[in-house]
Order: C-alpha cells, then sequence, then structure tokens
C-alpha cells in the first residue's frame, strides 16, 4: 500500500509539473500572437490611406506623378512602420526585408539618392502599371503582417 501511495503521488507531481509547463507555454504563445497581432494592426495601418489612394477605381484618373508623389509623401511614415513592426516578426524575416527594399527601393541598392525614381512613370511604363506594381509590392509588404 506504501509503495502504490508513494508511485500515485509521483506521477501526481510529474503530471501536476507537466501540466503547469504546457499551461505556460500555452500561455506565452497567446501572448505573443496577441502582441503580434496588435503589432500587424498598427503596421496595417500606417498603409490604410496609401491603398485607398493607388486602389484600382482610381488607375484611369491618375496623373503622371501620382504615384510618386503618394509614395514619397508617406514613405517615412511606411519606414518608421517597418521599424516599429520588424522586431514582432518570428519567422521569415528576411523575406520581409526583402519586400521593404521592394517597396522602398526598387530596382536600386540601398538608400540610393531619390530611393522611389522607379515610380515615375516613363515611355516603357505607363501610369496603371506603375500604380498596380507598388499595389503588389506593398500587398506583398502587408503579407508579412497578417493576424495569427
Amino acid at each position: 500500500m506504501s509503495l502504490y501511495l508513494t508511485i500515485t503521488g509521483i506521477f501526481t507531481i510529474l503530471g501536476a509539473i507537466v501540466g503547469g509547463y504546457i499551461t505556460w507555454l500555452v500561455a506565452i504563445r497567446a501572448s505573443r500572437r496577441q502582441t503580434f497581432n496588435e503589432a500587424a494592426a498598427m503596421f496595417h495601418s500606417a498603409f490604410t490611406e496609401e491603398l485607398i489612394l493607388l486602389h484600382e477605381r482610381y488607375d484611369k484618373n491618375a496623373s503622371n506623378n501620382e504615384v510618386f508623389e503618394i509614395v514619397e509623401n508617406s514613405i517615412n511614415k511606411h519606414e518608421t512602420a517597418m521599424i516599429k513592426f520588424r522586431p514582432y516578426l518570428i519567422r521569415d524575416v528576411s523575406g520581409f526585408d526583402e519586400a521593404w527594399k521592394n517597396y522602398a527601393y526598387p530596382n536600386q541598392d540601398e538608400f540610393p539618392i531619390n530611393p522611389i525614381i522607379d515610380y515615375l512613370p516613363d515611355k516603357n511604363k505607363s501610369v496603371a502599371d506603375i500604380r498596380k506594381q507598388v499595389r503588389e509590392r506593398l500587398e506583398k509588404l502587408l503579407s508579412y503582417a497578417l493576424p495569427e
């Protein structure tokens, strides 16, 4: 009887320890998920106005320099949002960095004099094409901030 109580007590204690550890892990994960989702929501909100301005329904009435001006006027806000959000990424940070570079420094090395010059129309790119390209780059960037 004494051996039975000892074994039962050991398994009870082990069960409590394992159960407590699992509960702790689940709580930590839930907390991280909530923190990530809050950061992701803030990141998304930094791009909302520009996504509306760049919506395809406005493509036909867009002026030549409009995309450039939209991005130029918001790039600092976007970079601030990127810097604030980046620490909350758990995986694929390099993919996020690449998506940022494709948006903020398209077809150029890091930190050129005028990074968004690629968003000006020329004989090879129409305004609608540039608007679509910027939308795609923003969507790729924002795909890293989807709620978990």
